[in-house]
């Protein structure tokens, strides 16, 4: 059945508590996500080099396998066991992915959904906190964890000191970025979400007090009948 706009009104009106109920629920719901709108991001490369040689003196230029598999087990051990989301690009981030309040650590993928191929020796280190100051104690924390893992790694493969790789990273310090959603959108679709529920639970309140007011008519209509 359609209900014209007067009919809504008179219907709203009748129910005004319920939408009372609803107008606070939704202003209860909204006061979460628009409190921590505000984020800082953090995204750090940290790029693994060769050790250098005669052969090959320029450890920023030379390219080497095994230093991107040694890259991507340091990564493994700092993330822990757990797989590594697939993305459908590589320029996707932290915040994008929605995380207001942590951090990730990847090896650049360019591969497709089926395959995955990894030619950059460098980790991504990305880091989201409600400060800059968190996010600042976060990536030096991490960043020294990484280097232990990886020198932990050379241990026990016996590397000796000449021949290990060394990691650098750019920027040298930590650059934090604010990230700031659009509160008006996030109020309109709160907004949107809210009344909308709040109009279905009206037309579900109308039609239960429809049908018992009936029944009970139906009920004395019949007592009467009978006597």
């Amino acid at each position: 059945m359609l209900l014209t706009v007067w009919e809504i009104v008179r219907m709203l009106r009748r129910r005004w508590l319920v939408v009372l109920v609803g107008v606070a629920v939704t202003a209860a719901l909204a006061r979460g996500p628009l409190r921590s709108d505000s984020v800082v991001y953090s995204r750090t490369e940290l790029v693994f080099l060769a050790p250098s040689s005669s052969i090959n003196p320029n450890a920023i230029r030379t390219r080497s396998s095994s230093v991107i598999m040694a890259a991507g087990v340091v990564a493994r051990r700092v993330n822990g066991p757990a797989p590594p989301p697939k993305l459908a690009s590589p320029d996707a981030t932290l915040v994008g992915l929605g995380t207001r309040d942590g951090w990730w650590l990847r090896l650049p993928d360019t591969g497709g959904q089926w395959r995955p191929n990894f030619t950059s020796q460098l980790l991504i280190l990305e880091v989201v906190a409600p400060t800059s100051h968190a996010v600042k104690l976060r990536q030096e924390a991490l960043v020294t964890r990484i280097r232990t893992e990886l020198t932990s790694l050379e241990d026990s493969f016996g590397v000796s000191g000449v021949n290990r790789i060394s990691v650098i990273e750019a920027p040298d310090d930590a650059v934090t970025y604010p990230v700031t959603g659009d509160r008006h959108r996030t109020l309109a679709v709160l907004a949107l979400l809210g009344g909308s529920a709040t109009l279905c639970a009206v037309v579900v309140t109308e039609n239960i007090m429809i049908r018992t007011t009936s029944k009970r008519r139906a009920v004395h209509r019949s007592v009467q009948a009978r006597t």
